[in-house]
């Protein structure tokens, strides 16, 4: 803190008189003012510090505030005048300077941050989004994110490919628009989807100090024309009929991929997800028993029969690794994408296009020939129970499940031509 002095030493300051003043030995700071601009001082100190500093009065009060060293060459005692006339003016006028000083930074930090608020690519925004939510969501939602703006395995761009470069200041409801009206002829369900994605992306962005207000989010979301192109859901209805089977069957036999074509029959023959066919590992399967351990997203697992004919054909599986169906050239050591051999296999066999979880439908719609109880199928498939009665009273063993689940197998096969393999449960009852 500036010392008050009585007696002013005063001379004009020169770029010599600047440079030739130190602080006495015998002193601990010392003090030399200017006398053209009288609020200017030099402050010294014994250690060998030297500062330009401006002081006056204001309502009483003494005023102190530090210009800058006099080691930074620029500031000469010139502008060091300048900076202290500039204050003195503010005091005059009847504000602080210090509280000037600090609004100015105050107001330029802000605008730093706008213009740096502008520069953000949505992309950086997307990652933040997903880093900050990541472990609150499930695998499925967290993939939906992470591929929103990659490259398809397929070479399709992400349903958000299109955001990725672009600002959020270029983010409006014409982009917007646009991407909706280009998307939705070729993948409306993809588009009304990536719309959900993207919204609640930005909308978590809108509550980040880092991208507050940085977008017209009611421009956006809020648009009558936008809310209007965006494709409404459509329940999808792609199943197998009793008259497709046998051409589906002999179709998808033919693959030479035989870790696909028993992927195909069991997804078709159990009603599981595919994921949650695709991640079984040889642990989850019991030969001993018939059953099958598979991860479940409502339950986190369930147990299911090994009916007969799919018992047969993981039976005959290359035992690669841990997984059931296995590839060699895949990064994980698992089938990842079984979906564009089983379109091949559709087309060839003339078949209506079928989607994977096409296969899960069918299986629901083929139970109802063998007059199967909903609640049988809706517990071999894993979906959650729709009536108390259901959730709370209705424990059935797996012997029960065994029962319908191998009458369910065997219509299907029966359907397509093929027989359901005979009692073989000592040739299964193997260790795997």
């Amino acid at each position: 803190m500036l010392k008050t002095d009585n007696t002013k030493k005063r001379v004009k300051f020169t770029a010599g008189v600047v440079r030739a003043f130190t602080c006495d030995q015998n002193r601990t700071e010392q003090l030399l003012w200017d006398t053209d601009e009288k609020t200017l001082c030099i402050r010294a100190r014994k250690s060998g510090g030297r500062s330009y500093y401006y002081q006056s009065r204001l309502n009483g009060k003494v005023i102190k505030l530090r210009i800058g060293s006099l080691s930074n060459t620029e500031l000469t005692h010139e502008v060091a005048r300048v900076e202290a006339r500039k204050y003195q003016s503010m005091v005059d006028s009847g504000k602080d300077p210090r509280l000037e000083i600090k609004r100015s930074l105050l107001s330029e930090a802000a605008e730093q941050v706008e213009i740096a608020k502008k520069g953000v690519k949505f992309q950086q925004v997307l990652d933040d989004y997903i880093a900050a939510n990541m472990s609150e969501w499930g695998k499925s939602h967290y993939n939906d994110y992470l591929k929103s703006t990659q490259i398809t395995q397929r070479g399709r761009n992400g349903i958000l490919y299109a955001f990725k470069g672009v600002t959020l200041e270029d983010l409006d409801s014409e982009f917007l628009l646009a991407w909706v009206k280009l998307e939705k002829e070729h993948r409306p369900t993809a588009t009304a989807k990536g719309y959900r994605l993207l919204r609640a992306c930005l909308n978590w962005a809108n509550t980040q100090p880092k991208y507050k207000d940085t977008i017209e989010l009611d421009q956006l979301f809020n648009n009558t024309e936008i809310r209007k192109a965006i494709p409404k859901p459509k329940a999808r209805k792609d199943s197998l009929d009793s008259l497709h089977l046998p051409l589906w069957f002999e179709s998808v036999k033919a693959i030479d991929n035989p870790v696909i074509a028993a992927c195909l029959q069991t997804l078709l023959l159990t009603g599981a997800r595919r994921e949650e066919v695709l991640s079984l590992k040889w642990s989850d399967v019991d030969f001993q028993w018939f059953s099958l351990t598979i991860k479940d997203k409502i339950e986190g697992k369930r147990t299911i029969p090994l009916t007969p004919y799919v018992a047969q054909i993981l039976h005959h599986l290359p035992r690669r690794n841990k997984w059931v169906f296995s590839s060699p050239t895949s990064d994980s050591g698992r089938l990842v994408e079984p979906y564009i051999a089983h379109a091949k296999a559709i087309e060839i066999a003339g078949l209506p296009k079928l989607s994977i979880h096409g296969l899960r439908r069918s299986f629901g719609s083929l139970s109802e020939w063998v007059e199967c109880p909903v609640g049988i199928v809706a517990q071999i498939q894993g979906h959650k129970p729709s009536a108390t009665a259901e959730k709370h009273y209705r424990v059935r063993p797996l012997d029960l499940l065994r029962l319908w689940h191998t009458k369910i197998e065997k219509q299907i096969l029966n359907f397509a031509g093929l027989e359901q393999p005979a009692d073989f449960s000592e040739e299964l009852r193997v260790v795997v």
